[in-house]
């Protein structure tokens, strides 16, 4: 316990920016004394714990079991995870099943299915990447830069993911349906042709990046980056001044 109660003594006494010489004047002991505190060489007494928590603003619950986790590092834990459950569900659906399916065309010529995993798996996890690179260098101390017109520049980002998704999610439908149609015929063992109804608009931009997958993924990668960027930043909790 006396090395508990030293590391957290250090702790808490580091994030109020005390020296060991301040503290020790707050309490009237020497800076061996808190050193010895510190290292655990000696325990606090019950009083002296109470007049440490005083001198340091917190409660003796702190230095006995650790410093609580503030609500704004709970926040940054909570988003990296939801983070990277999204990032193992789209790199579970951009690599290992599109590796199936594309697979499963060759064999069938069935090629409808691939559609959704490579224009929408596939950038989803190179967005979801890089917002996640950014939000877990949060956790390590890095902070959202100082933007002018912020809003405007989420807004763009947003706008740009979003005419990626109206291009996009038609043809992953009409292609589905096609897919499903066919596969169905198959079974029946009877022939099928499934004419599309989409201008050939929508199709232009997945020919352009099925020939450009470097670029693709190094853009959805970036515009990733630029959502976590251009967010509102995290409010922070303010403390009050030490005494």
């Amino acid at each position: 316990m006396a090395n508990n109660v030293g590391r957290n003594l250090r702790t808490l006494r580091t994030r109020a920016g005390i020296t060991q010489d301040q503290l020790a004047e707050k309490l009237f002991v020497s800076r061996q004394t808190v050193s010895n505190y510190e290292t655990g060489r000696s325990q606090p007494d019950v009083d002296t714990l109470v007049r440490l928590a005083e001198a340091l603003g917190t409660d003796a619950g702190a230095l006995i079991y650790g410093p609580p986790v503030p609500p704004q590092k709970k926040a940054l834990w909570l988003r990296c995870a939801l983070g990277g459950v999204c990032l193992l569900i789209w790199g579970i659906l951009a690599f290992p099943v599109a590796e199936f399916m594309r697979e499963w065309k060759q064999s069938t010529y069935i090629t409808g299915f691939s559609y959704p995993l490579f224009l929408l798996a596939q950038p989803l996890f190179f967005v979801t990447l890089g917002w996640c690179v950014l939000q877990c260098a949060a956790l390590l101390g890095a902070k959202q830069p100082q933007l002018a017109r912020r809003r405007l520049w989420h807004g763009l980002a947003l706008g740009a993911g979003g005419a990626y998704l109206v291009l996009a999610v038609p043809v992953c439908i009409e292609t589905t349906v096609s897919a499903i149609a066919s596969v169905m015929a198959m079974r029946a063992g009877h022939g099928y042709s499934y004419t599309g109804v989409l201008p050939q608009l929508f199709y232009r931009p997945a020919w352009w990046l099925s020939w450009h997958k470097p670029e693709m993924f190094a853009l959805m990668f970036l515009l990733g980056a630029a959502l976590w960027l251009t967010a509102r930043p995290p409010k922070t909790e303010k403390t009050p001044p030490q005494a």
